[in-house]
């Protein structure tokens, strides 16, 4: 079985690369679950292969595929790699129907599919559907007749969405398509019952439920298939952080730590020593990670921001434990003095494993943008950018979605109900202590009176009016349904950052920023940097300035 796979990240499916059982080729219409496919599939021994849907399906065969693949998206342009067409809901499909339920073939379907398939450069595959409807069957017998007469390879090509066409979760059969159409209504505004009102590329999800892996080898295109995948090499996108270069980073951080030493007078320190045996100590370690760059890059532009004349953060969470960050101005906080640790910031275990250490600046909301302008003029405005955020279904999301699209009760009843959900970051500390990921199904075991009317647990079962809708919800929980640009995380790289990561536009802006999630992008290679706007800053500054004039004023009185 080989299928092509359509994940969370496209934002309208719950299949997710972990699920994989069978050999599958990534074919969102992005490229950002492309690292956390590739982990997926090394893990479970299949060979990653990675395409993408725009007019049609692309396909990266090799690792200069795959950075060309990343370029042109980024560029918004069609990519000068392996191309399946054909493929349902691709250009060529498109151009050859004129609806597709029911289906009813453009006049001059033939002679348009051709000229368009002509007009196509490098290696053209031939992709034909495998589903039934009467849509699919007439586009597979012409594009069976277009390779035949172009002398074109073909292929099998399905669209999964979901793992299955019946699966148990928590001991509760369940039908996955049906979790699917709720996502696909979260796109189209439309519930289950009104999906004939939706656009004829999502009514198809309502009209089968044959959208996960099946065995496709009855067709004869399916050796195409396998031929296809048989030709793609095997190759890594994934890289060490790549950090800005500089020459002799340790001996530079070495020598910004004596200066600040010196500044701060630590040598008439009552315990000087203990002072010089953790510098010591901190260079070592930071110097055996490979990161004192990072270290560099932060002292920079926080002392960029000072000599703006803008204020900062003292340093946040477990980076005050650093000595060196505080020598060098990144922290405005002596760990010595209060007995921080530099373990809790950055261990041993951590450089060793190369994993980056993490220090959040506070800066001023309304200064950040030209921090950010300044970053790129330092290093290069194809290696800085600021980056996505994927939003996903939460608790109340969840249950509303599951609510809602199902019309199972008014917009009052929903709002009461999933006001009974607490908030997730009052009752995070206890989920964690029960290892319950759920806030709805934490709810339901520990707080079991506040669902009572709506559901509950009965010999570990759900059961209520509402059941179904709760087991759902809970299944829907964590699936990424949006995106929006993170607040604080600004990408910093050694290099040209699409040669590595897919970056789109702003939905608010035509700014380019990364779409890798945080953990992904940092898989690849990228450098993140978290520099927070906050409002209050801005304000303290305002007071400040308005102190000033009022000082200014009594003084020339």
């Amino acid at each position: 079985m080989i299928s092509f796979i359509s994940t969370d990240f496209s934002l309208s499916s719950n299949f997710k690369p972990e699920d994989m059982e069978n050999q599958c080729i990534l074919c969102d219409d992005n490229l950002s679950g492309a690292v956390e496919y590739f982990q997926a599939s090394k893990k479970k021994g299949f060979k990653p292969i990675i395409s993408y849907r725009g007019d049609e399906i692309y396909i990266a065969k090799n690792k200069a595929d795959y950075t060309e693949m990343l370029d042109a998206f980024s560029s918004q342009r069609i990519p000068k790699v392996t191309t399946i067409v054909g493929a349902p809901f691709g250009k060529l499909a498109n151009l050859v129907t004129e609806s597709y339920y029911p289906y009813v073939p453009a006049e001059d379907a033939w002679e348009v599919a051709k000229d368009y398939v002509r007009s196509l450069e490098g290696k053209i595959i031939i992709g034909v559907t495998p589903y039934d409807s009467d849509a699919d069957r007439a586009l597979r017998e012409l594009l069976r007749d277009l390779a035949e007469h172009l002398s074109l390879d073909t292929c099998v090509v399905d669209d999964v969405h979901y793992t299955s066409n019946l699966a148990v979760s928590n001991g509760v059969e369940y039908e996955p398509h049906k979790d699917h159409q709720i996502l696909v209504c979260l796109r189209t505004k439309k519930t289950v019952d009104h999906h004939d009102e939706m656009e004829d590329c999502f009514k198809r999800f309502f009209k089968s439920n044959e959208y996960y892996p099946q065995d496709w080898s009855n067709m004869p295109e399916y050796e195409g298939t396998k031929k296809l995948v048989e030709s793609c090499e095997e190759y890594d996108i994934l890289a060490e952080p790549q950090l800005p270069f500089f020459e002799d980073a340790v001996n530079t951080l070495t020598n910004l730590a004596r200066e600040g030493w010196k500044k701060k007078g630590l040598s008439k320190e009552k315990d000087w020593v203990v002072y010089r045996d953790r510098i010591k100590e901190e260079i070592r370690v930071i110097g055996k990670s490979g990161f004192s760059a990072y270290f560099l890059v932060l002292e920079d532009v926080c002392r960029w921001i000072d000599e703006q004349g803008w204020m900062r953060g003292h340093g946040r969470g477990s980076a005050g434990g650093c000595l060196i960050s505080y020598l060098i101005g990144i922290t405005k906080v002596d760990p010595i003095e209060y007995d921080l640790l530099f373990e809790r910031f950055f261990s041993e275990d951590r450089a060793e494993a190369r994993q980056l250490p993490d220090i959040d600046i506070d800066v001023p909301k309304f200064k950040r943008q030209q921090i950010f302008a300044y970053l790129q003029d330092k290093y290069g405005h194809d290696s800085v950018a600021q980056m996505v955020t994927f939003a996903a279904l939460q608790g109340r999301s969840a249950l509303t979605a599951a609510l809602k699209f199902n019309d199972s009760c008014s917009f009052t009843e929903i709002k009461e109900i999933t006001e009974l959900l607490p908030m997730k970051d009052k009752v995070s500390d206890q989920m964690e202590t029960s290892g319950e990921h759920s806030l709805i199904r934490w709810t339901l075991e520990f707080l079991p009176e506040r669902l009572a009317d709506y559901a509950r647990f009965e010999d570990g079962k759900i059961v209520g009016d509402y059941a179904n809708e709760f087991e759902q919800a809970i299944r829907l929980e964590k699936v990424k349904v949006d995106t929006s640009k993170h607040a604080s995380a600004i990408i910093v790289y050694n290099g040209k950052i699409r040669d590595v990561c897919p970056m789109v536009k702003d939905k608010s802006s035509d700014e380019l920023i990364t779409h890798f999630s945080m953990e992904h992008g940092e898989a690849a290679g990228l450098v993140k940097l978290d520099l927070l706007g906050l409002a209050c800053l801005d304000k303290l500054m305002l007071i400040n300035e308005l102190l000033k004039e009022k000082e200014n004023s009594e003084k020339k009185k």
